[in-house]
């Protein structure tokens, strides 16, 4: 099943949606937006530890300590979600393991400074 959440900037509220099939369409509702433009996110379909649902634009840390941002990338070699980690860079979602989701990126903010110390 395919799972979308939002991020609305004006709210500053973060809505998941609900799936919807018609005779030949397949919806997402979400609850009335503020923003005119939120930016929707995709479930990677994977769980961490705790069971909680992974998608783009969380924060994750892997099992080496290591805090990691999940993006969707797609270029002419590659399409498919990543773990970005400013220490190892870039890395297919095949070879990772989520150890635990510990916020997102609009959510939580301070965690992209985290990252940046890792470094």
């Amino acid at each position: 099943m395919i799972k979308l959440r939002a991020w609305d900037k004006s709210a500053k509220k973060m809505y998941y949606s609900q799936q919807e099939q018609f005779d030949d369409m397949l919806g997402f509702r979400f609850e009335h937006f503020e923003d005119e433009e939120p930016i929707y996110m995709l479930s990677t379909g994977l769980k961490d530890k705790n069971g909680k649902e992974i998608y783009e634009g969380d924060i994750v840390r892997l099992p080496n300590d290591d805090i990691c941002e999940i993006q969707y990338k797609i270029d002419d070699d590659y399409s498919g979600f990543v773990v970005k980690s400013l220490i190892y860079g870039i890395k297919d979602y095949n070879y990772w393991e989520a150890e635990e989701v510990i916020g997102n990126i609009y959510e939580n903010p301070e965690l992209l400074q985290k990252m940046e110390e890792q470094k």
